[in-house]
C-alpha cells in the first residue's frame, strides 16, 4: 500500500526556521564568559572582568571570604553584634589615670617641676587626649611681696599659668590645668608634672605642697 504524501506547510516550517535563526543570532551576540574561567576550583573572573548581580539578586555565600584589595561599600552595612574581632574595632580606646602629691620643695625664678607622674603609652596606641589639674601652696620665705605661678605641663610643652600674690612671709595657693593632644606615639611614657615659679625672688623650701591629678584616653 503506497502512502500519501502529506503536504507541507511551509508558511509553518518558515516560522520555525525563523525562530531557530533568532535564537541562534541571540546566543551569538550574547556576552560570554571571555573574561572568566570555571573549573573544579571554582571560578576565576580576570583581565578586569566584573561580577554584577542586577535586578533584586542576592549573592549568599557560606564559606569564608577573603578580600585581598580594596573593598568599597555603597549601601547600608549590618553586622550582628559581637562578630568583629579585629582589636582596632574591639578596642578603639584605653584609659589611664595618675596622681601624687609633693611637698617642700623649692620655687625658683625659673620654674620647677614638682608632683612629677608618668603614664604609658599602651602597645598599638599612637594617639592621646591628656588633662591635667594641679594645684600648689607655699609661704613667700622673701622680705618682698611675690607673685606664685602654677600650671600643669603635659610633656615639654610649657603650660599658661595661674598666679597669685603673697605677701613677704605670707601664704598662698593657686591652681592650674591644661589638655594636650599628642600624635605620633609609638611605647614610651608621657611625663606630667606641675609647674611652679616665682615672680621676685626664689622661695625657699619653708613650707609648700602640690598636688597632681591627670587622665590619659588613648586613641589608634
Amino acid at each position: 500500500m503506497v502512502g500519501i504524501p502529506v503536504p507541507i506547510d511551509a508558511s509553518a516550517l518558515n516560522r520555525r526556521i525563523s525562530a531557530l535563526e533568532n535564537t541562534i543570532n541571540a546566543m551569538a551576540g550574547a556576552r560570554s564568559l571571555t573574561a572568566a574561567t570555571i573549573s573544579e576550583g571554582g571560578l576565576t573572573i580576570r583581565d578586569g572582568g566584573d561580577l554584577t548581580i542586577r535586578d533584586g539578586g542576592e549573592l549568599h555565600v557560606d564559606g569564608l571570604s577573603i578580600f585581598g584589595g580594596d573593598m568599597r561599600v555603597t549601601g547600608t552595612l549590618s553586622l550582628p553584634a559581637g562578630i568583629i574581632d579585629n582589636a582596632a574595632l574591639a578596642s578603639p580606646a584605653a584609659f589611664d589615670r595618675t596622681g601624687a602629691g609633693e611637698s617642700n620643695f623649692d620655687i625658683s625664678l625659673a620654674g620647677n617641676l614638682v608632683a612629677k607622674q608618668t603614664i604609658a603609652v599602651p602597645a598599638g596606641y599612637s594617639r592621646a587626649i591628656v588633662l591635667g589639674v594641679g594645684a600648689a601652696a607655699a609661704r613667700n620665705s622673701t622680705a618682698a611681696p611675690s607673685f606664685l605661678y602654677v600650671g600643669v605641663q603635659i610633656g615639654t610643652t610649657l603650660p599658661n599659668q595661674i598666679y597669685a600674690l603673697a605677701p613677704a612671709g605670707g601664704y598662698v595657693n593657686a591652681s592650674g590645668n591644661a589638655t594636650r593632644l599628642l600624635t605620633g606615639l609609638s611605647g614610651g611614657v608621657i611625663d606630667i608634672a606641675v609647674r611652679v615659679s616665682a615672680s621676685v625672688s626664689a622661695w625657699t623650701a619653708t613650707t609648700s605642697v602640690a598636688n597632681l591629678d591627670a587622665i590619659a584616653i588613648f586613641l589608634r
